[in-house]
């Protein structure tokens, strides 16, 4: 059996309910630009060949698929024309979830590392599901965990049961990561990149080196409310969350102040680096709720349709 035929909806455990799930089987993902596909997949694309939407009709040509002569139009105007046919083919995906330190961190409803997970395997989801090209994969320092599938939503089981025993540590190295997710993905096709963007300061150069390689790009920037606002105040040790070093602080109005203006700066220099590599760059706060995201924004923002 065709495992994504099953009528059985793959359990997501706690990070999709059967409803969210059912809602994203309606859905899938969208790219700015066409990619051919290697396989008969669920999304058209403007060439013509046998696949399974009408297109047009055009003058009988020798050589032409005789199976496709449309013997009405003949019998009814004594000419011979064929059916043209637009081509369904898969979009290859690729989700690079950041699994470094910093992303273990949540002081709202949730740690952006479980928002993380979420959104990968609701976006993953619907890829399956559109029988789209999909892979997962989390980085830290370098690649890890990696879920490497066909096609269906019939694995979705495998990709939860990866996200759900994955756990963040170490460093981000977005360069070495980004170059070898790039060389691991023959095929041009989409990139969706979900981190915290913590460790910025060769990001532009990372998201060109997959630019480069004709890769379409997506970046899902996740706030927690206490990054963008700390309320601190007083004599405070702050902790790198991937090295671990502590940095004693006296914090005070002003301290704060520049502090979030630091804060909103780094965001604009990330915004800016996807800008530069024509990106859909969203900001997203770990307090929004995941299925409200999946299901309105990314669908206004043209990710999802």
């Amino acid at each position: 059996m065709n495992p994504s035929a099953s009528p059985t909806r793959p359990a997501g455990g706690e990070l999709l309910s059967a409803g969210f799930m059912k809602k994203l089987e309606r859905l899938r993902l969208r790219a700015r630009r066409q990619y051919p596909g290697a396989s008969m997949g669920e999304r058209m694309s403007r060439a013509r060949g046998s696949g399974l939407e009408f297109a047009d009709y055009k003058e009988y040509s020798p050589g032409d698929d005789f199976r496709n002569i449309d013997w009405k139009v003949y019998a009814r105007l004594d000419e011979l024309v064929v059916r043209t046919f637009e081509t369904e083919e898969n979009l290859p995906v690729t989700i690079l979830l950041d699994a470094s330190a910093s992303m273990d961190f949540g002081g709202g409803e949730q740690s952006k590392w479980r928002m993380g997970c979420q959104l990968a395997a609701a976006l993953g989801y619907a890829a399956l599901s559109s029988r789209d090209a999909l892979k997962v994969a989390l980085f830290s320092e370098r690649l890890r965990e990696t879920f490497d599938a066909a096609r269906g939503r019939g694995l979705a089981r495998d990709l939860f049961a990866l996200l759900d025993t994955a756990a963040p540590s170490g460093a981000s190295d977005f360069p070495g990561a980004f170059r070898a997710a790039g060389l691991q993905q023959g095929r041009a096709g989409l990139y969706i990149v979900i981190s915290d963007f913590c460790a910025r300061a060769q990001l532009a150069e990372a998201l060109k080196s997959l630019v480069h390689r004709g890769h379409e790009l997506v970046g899902l920037h996740l706030v927690d409310p206490l990054e963008a606002d700390p309320g601190l105040e007083g004599e405070v040790d702050l902790e790198d969350p991937e090295t671990g070093e502590l940095i004693p602080m006296t914090v005070k109005g002003e301290t704060l102040e520049r502090y979030r203006a630091a804060f909103e700066a780094s965001c604009r220099d990330i915004a800016k680096a996807h800008a530069a590599c024509n990106a859909l760059y969203l900001r997203l706060s770990t307090d929004d709720p995941v299925e409200q995201l999946v299901l309105h924004r990314f669908r206004v923002e043209g990710l999802l349709g």
